[in-house]
């Protein structure tokens, strides 16, 4: 860390002025796909992006970083900060393409702002608007689907107070197995540890934002995905339409989805194939180890044992 430039900005922040804040009273309510990855949550994403009133961009992994900055600068002049906080959306690879075209017409937007009107949670939600509107969807429900979010709860609700959540959960067997495939890695217990506390945290926003949140069992989703994804579409305000289970068209569109080979069955039609493929394919000895770690929690969420 560079203690220079953190004793700067400290200075700077408790002589200034003025400090632009986190959010104002005009601060929407986008929707944020949560979990703990490798849960079904890119599937959920392109079956909610085929509705013509809903758009989701490819994941972005630095939600936590821009709040981090942002609270660092917020001294600065408004137009300096604005440029600031879209340099973000130009680092992350997939969204480059998507946001480059649109960046200065963002900026001048975002510029011309009212007083009341600058914040954080307008700098996110001018950018996701603007890229909605880029997809021919302007006006619809705009959301976020980036698991590593689920770690950057606390500063979502102080953004978005009214934000909406859907939380993606499955078998954490299936899960820990996923992410050793994906990652070639043999670190059970991290993939475990990771499941375990997002889960808990996904369960603890249902819980407490009964009226905000939702949650979504990818079982369910691939078997009865219609009683899956009606309350999610009530919930964004938006009606259920069939078509979207089925739809592949716009698949090419989604960027990181074709970009990467880990979600290649994203790309191909809903199957239940992938249910208990766990508990095949991993040794009884990592299953029992699993059971060790995470039992109490696939009981709790209504999953069979590990072995």
């Amino acid at each position: 860390m560079n203690w220079a430039r953190v004793a700067y900005h400290a200075v700077r922040r408790a002589t200034s002025a003025r400090l632009w804040p986190m959010s104002d009273d005009f601060a929407g309510d986008p929707f944020f796909i949560i979990g703990s990855g490798r849960c079904g949550s890119t599937l959920l994403r392109r079956i909610l992006t085929a509705h013509p009133r809903i758009y989701i961009p490819p994941e972005f992994g630095y939600l936590g970083e821009v709040v981090q900055g942002y609270r660092h600068r917020a001294y600065r002049e408004w137009p300096q900060l604005v440029s600031d906080m879209l340099n973000w959306y130009e680092w992350e690879r997939s969204w480059n393409p998507l946001f480059m075209p649109l960046r200065a017409k963002v900026q001048a937007q975002l510029e011309a702002e009212p007083q009341e009107r600058r914040s954080l949670a307008r700098i996110i939600e001018t950018v996701y608007t603007a890229l909605a509107q880029a997809q021919d969807k302007p006006g619809c429900a705009w959301g976020d689907k980036t698991p590593a979010n689920t770690f950057h709860l606390h500063e979502i609700r102080e953004l978005f107070p009214q934000a909406k959540f859907v939380h993606m959960v499955r078998d954490g067997v299936d899960v820990v197995a996923s992410f050793m495939h994906k990652d070639k890695s043999p670190d059970l217990p991290h993939y475990a540890a990771r499941w375990q506390t997002a889960v808990r945290l996904g369960r603890g926003v249902v819980e407490s934002l009964p009226r905000q949140a939702v949650e979504v069992r990818y079982e369910d989703l691939v078997r009865t995905p219609v009683r899956a994804l009606e309350p999610v579409c009530s919930l964004l305000g938006v009606g259920y339409e069939p078509a979207m289970v089925e739809e592949l068209g716009h698949v090419e569109s989604l960027g990181d989805v074709v970009a990467y080979s880990h979600h290649q069955s994203v790309t191909q039609a809903v199957t239940d194939a992938s249910i208990g493929k766990g508990r095949r394919e991993l040794r009884p000895d990592q299953l029992a180890r699993l059971q060790q770690l995470i039992g109490d929690d696939l009981k709790a969420f209504g999953y069979d044992v590990a072995l």
